[in-house]
């Protein structure tokens, strides 16, 4: 079904990925008609906030081939464009596989990041995406379990 709580009120898989969706402070990353980047930063708080916007470009194996940064105020209860470009173009001047390169983007707060997002400029059938070893270590501490995911290229929507 499309809920995402269970008939006893557990939580399904929707329900986390989406909470990450409403976090605050968040960033969002979109692509317009004219296929610019757009990177708005949102502040939910009652606040303003010093944020620093991290934006690096990785190929699928992971070697970062370019980043920017970007010093904004988030001002309370408020969204705004942070960072605007056309990655294309970008990528065709800094001769980038654009079938084979992700964008990273970063929200940092008083030097912690915050949130983070992926982004690739085309459609994931069109991607060059190898098949990757993706291994788990797991950690229990108490009723806490921890997930950690590693692999050697980039996995895209790894489910577990």
């Amino acid at each position: 079904s499309w809920s995402s709580i269970d008939y006893f009120r557990n939580w399904k898989a929707l329900h986390y990925f989406a909470r990450h969706s409403f976090q605050s402070p968040t960033v969002l990353v979109s692509m317009d008609a004219k296929r610019k980047l757009n990177v708005h930063g949102i502040n939910d708080s009652q606040r303003d906030l010093e944020a620093k916007l991290r934006i690096k470009y990785y190929d699928f194996s992971g070697n970062l081939l370019l980043q920017d940064t970007v010093l904004s105020m988030l001002t309370q209860n408020s969204a705004k464009l942070i960072y605007h470009c056309d990655p294309e173009q970008i990528m065709n001047t800094q001769k980038m596989d654009k079938l084979a390169t992700t964008i990273w983007v970063g929200l940092e707060i008083a030097d912690s990041l915050v949130a983070a997002r992926t982004y690739q400029v085309e459609k994931p059938a069109k991607l060059k995406l190898d098949k990757t070893e993706i291994g788990l270590d797991r950690s229990v501490e108490g009723s806490a379990v921890t997930l950690i995911l590693k692999a050697t290229k980039f996995a895209k929507n790894v489910y577990l």
